[in-house]
């Protein structure tokens, strides 16, 4: 597995974890989410900063570092039957690529991951190996068509249960607001008007 400058790699027999090994090099520029070697490739490496240069040169000691332990572990990885790789857009360079590359995507052991992985750890390792390796049985005459079609007309009668209360909370609401525009003209209506007493003024 390897992303965002992390890099982890087990080998396993069974349940039995024979070796394993993690890397991280800073290459992942701050604040942008994009490795240095990506932004290059889409600015020609206009960049010349110090942290430009360093993260440039971490992705060079890193990718030497991952060719220096496929061949020291050349014979336990020749052993294996499959072999499941994670490395998205561009860590894919460390892995596959130039001529002395660790792997070949010729290699008809190889397998993507299937499913959503975290940062490349030792523990992140064994989940994914946990998560390859288990089954989930079924019987014969187990209808997952039906429990599809179960699942669909429980959400439209969820959504159709919303609409309504919506439509009836919006009448009732309508409703009251009438109720008290009556109550208003009734009140006026039974109001008593109030007659002006003339001003007094007196002579003397």
């Amino acid at each position: 597995m390897a992303a965002g400058g992390h890099f982890a790699i087990a080998l396993f027999e069974r349940d039995k974890i024979i070796q394993h090994k993690t890397f991280h090099k800073y290459i992942v520029r701050a604040k942008q989410g994009s490795a240095q070697s990506a932004h290059d490739q889409k600015t020609g490496g206009k960049a010349r900063s110090a942290g430009a240069n360093l993260r440039r040169q971490n992705m060079l000691h890193l990718k030497q570092k991952i060719h220096d332990l496929f061949t020291t572990w050349k014979n336990e990885i020749q052993r294996c039957l499959l072999i499941f790789v994670r490395a998205p857009s561009f860590n894919q360079q460390l892995l596959f690529g130039d001529k002395n590359a660790p792997l070949s995507t010729s290699d008809p052991r190889i397998r993507s991951i299937p499913f959503a992985t975290l940062r490349p750890t030792f523990s992140e390792i064994k989940r994914v190996y946990d998560q390859l390796t288990k089954m989930e049985l079924y019987p014969e005459d187990y209808q997952f068509q039906e429990v599809e079609q179960e699942k669909v007309s429980t959400s439209q009668t969820k959504l159709s249960t919303t609409k309504k209360a919506v439509v009836e909370s919006s009448s009732s609401s309508d409703s009251e607001d009438d109720l008290k525009e009556d109550d208003e003209i009734k009140k006026k209506s039974t109001k008593k008007p109030v007659k002006k007493q003339p001003n007094v003024v007196s002579t003397t």
